[in-house]
């Protein structure tokens, strides 16, 4: 049996599941944190998370972490979770500078409704031709971050399929014949979970239901394989509700810094 714990403590280490991959992430020998690096610059390609600090070390290691991505010109997340130490680090983060740019709730559902119906304007599929063009432009403007970021992430999940599985979708709807949403399915090693992660719409195909869509069609496929648990980590002014309308439970929040 699956505990509230084992989810929290899912949701937290989903920063340190993916493996090292040469020129697209690694991770740096700072004890007691964990520090995700990319070539990219920008905030989110940069993860800093499962602080194990205590109150005598952890402004000492703040300021280790502020340096290297400063001599490295680099913005970067660090997300404090419900299991982060000490209790004081995010108001140690805004001390240092850095900003509480985002908030998120960790969620999971054990199984789809029953009374959830398939909207049929709307087609998700899975996308399994190697070709990672239509993904990398639809989380481009879904996203709206620089093409290159959005490339280097799909080309690191490719890249990572032996160790972490991810699988790849894209949104469709009637009278559009080109993808107006990604998103995405991660299989937890050693675990009967999967992550929903990088869910994104484009802007303009907002507000029809395609998010929704897309939960109900990664929780299928996902239970085609025997795994009844789906993990998220919920924008509180987005995704969240409708997350929670669509049945997922919250047990815990992950306050997100930058600088």
């Amino acid at each position: 049996m699956i505990t509230n714990d084992d989810i929290i403590k899912t949701l937290e280490s989903l920063d340190s599941i993916f493996p090292e991959i040469e020129g697209y992430n690694w991770y740096l020998n700072i004890p007691n944190v964990i520090v995700n690096m990319t070539p990219d610059a920008t905030a989110f390609s940069n993860r800093i998370s499962q602080a194990a600090l205590t109150d005598e070390n952890a402004d000492t290691t703040i300021k280790e972490v502020l340096k290297i991505f400063q001599d490295a010109k680099k913005e970067f997340i660090w997300i404090v979770g419900p299991n982060s130490t000490p209790t004081t680090l995010g108001e140690r983060l805004l001390n240092h500078g850095c900003k509480n740019i985002i908030n998120t709730f960790g969620m999971y559902i054990e199984s789809i409704p029953e009374e959830t119906e398939n909207n049929n304007l709307i087609r998700t599929v899975e996308h399994t031709d190697d070709n990672l063009e239509p993904l990398i432009k639809v989380m481009e403007k879904g996203f709206a971050i620089p093409y290159e970021n959005a490339k280097q992430y799909n080309e690191m999940l490719q890249r990572s399929q032996f160790h972490v599985r991810t699988r790849y979708y894209l949104s469709y709807v009637e009278a559009n014949p080109a993808p107006v949403a990604v998103s995405y399915l991660t299989y937890v090693p050693n675990k009967k979970i999967v992550y929903l992660s990088g869910a994104a719409t484009i802007p303009e195909f907002r507000g029809r239901g395609i998010y929704k869509a897309t939960l109900v069609k990664r929780l299928q496929d996902a239970q085609k394989d025997g795994i009844y648990i789906g993990i998220v980590s919920a924008d509180q002014t987005t995704s969240a509700p409708t997350c929670r309308k669509f049945g997922f439970t919250q047990v815990c929040e992950f306050r997100v810094f930058s600088k």
